[in-house]
C-alpha cells in the first residue's frame, strides 16, 4: 500500500469537513427541536393546570352558591317548623283547658244524677 491510497485526499477531507460541518448543525437543530418541545410540553401543562384550576374555582363557586340557598332554605324551614310547634303547643293549651272544664261538667252532672236516683230510690 502506498501512503496516497491511506491518506485522504484534499477534496476528501474538504467533503469530511462539510459533512461534519453539516452533521453538527443537524445536531444543534435537533438539540433546539427539543428544547423547544420541552417548553411548548411545559406550557401546555402549565395551561392544562391553569384551565383545570379555574374549573375548580368555578365550581367550587357554583357549590358556595348552592350551599347559602340551601342554608337559607334551613333557617327558613327552621323558623316555619318552630312557629308550628308554637301554635300546636298553643292550641294544645286550650284544648287541655277545654276538655278539663268539660270534664268537671261531666262529673258535676253524674253527681247530680247520682243524687237525683238516691232521692229517687228514697221515695
Amino acid at each position: 500500500m502506498s501512503s496516497s491510497e491511506s491518506a485522504p485526499t484534499f477534496a476528501e477531507l474538504f467533503e469530511i469537513n462539510e459533512l461534519k460541518d453539516q452533521v453538527q448543525e443537524k445536531d444543534t437543530v435537533i438539540l433546539k427541536l427539543k428544547e423547544k418541545l420541552k417548553s411548548l410540553n411545559g406550557d401546555v401543562r402549565e395551561r392544562k393546570v391553569t384551565r383545570e384550576v379555574k374549573e375548580i374555582e368555578t365550581l367550587n363557586l357554583e357549590l358556595d352558591h348552592k350551599v347559602t340557598k340551601l342554608a337559607a332554605e334551613n333557617e327558613h324551614l327552621k323558623q316555619t317548623y318552630k312557629q308550628l310547634f308554637e301554635s300546636i303547643k298553643s292550641s294544645r293549651v286550650q284544648s287541655k283547658d277545654h276538655y278539663d272544664d268539660l270534664i268537671n261538667k261531666v262529673n258535676l252532672k253524674s253527681v247530680e244524677v247520682f243524687d237525683l236516683n238516691a232521692s229517687l230510690q228514697e221515695k
